[in-house]
């Protein structure tokens, strides 16, 4: 079952991996204003992302090994970091919850540049993530308004939770 599983990712990886590959090569040969949804949000932050760049140019049999290059350099997967951050772009441009762009607008009155913004938010969704699977794992289920809640936290206190995931990160956390 397990191989069976890894097979699984493994492809749902290459599918994705694939995907990135083709929006950086519209983006690179200057097509970006051509894509639309999320593959042009895709693309924008792409060019967000110079450190990465590389890696879009690698076709997936070699992605694998780069990827665990980066996982133990960085702790950073280049394509889960573009899809989750291009996940709070999308939710922050179509408003859907309306708490992730009034959580975004909030870090931008507070001072902090939008990707860093974006950054905090991909944040919530990363930490919201663990604690699903944690759950998960003792089969327990998350309430459906957890991520809401924790936006509008967000949202009325920007710089605090900006802070304390700086303290996180710089902890290695």
């Amino acid at each position: 079952m397990e191989e069976k599983s890894r097979k699984l990712s493994d492809s749902i990886a290459a599918l994705q991996h694939e995907d990135y590959c083709r929006i950086w090569q519209l983006v690179k040969g200057g097509g970006l204003k051509n894509l639309e949804g999320v593959d042009r949000a895709v693309g924008q932050l792409m060019l967000e992302h110079p450190q990465y760049q590389y890696f879009w140019e690698i076709p997936h049999a070699f992605a694998n090994i780069e990827r665990e290059k980066a996982m133990e350099g960085e702790g950073v997967n280049p394509d889960a970091h573009l899809a989750v951050e291009a996940s709070v772009l999308e939710q922050v441009e179509t408003g859907d919850p309306p708490q992730a762009a009034k959580a975004y607008k909030a870090l931008l009155e507070a001072g902090i540049e939008p990707h860093e913004a974006r950054h905090t938010l991909a944040r919530v969704v990363g930490e919201l993530w663990l604690k699903v699977i944690r759950m998960h794992n003792k089969r327990q289920r998350l309430d459906a308004d957890a991520y809401v809640r924790e936006l509008e936290r967000v949202a009325k206190h920007p710089v605090k939770v900006y802070n304390e995931q700086v303290k996180k990160i710089q902890k290695g956390l």
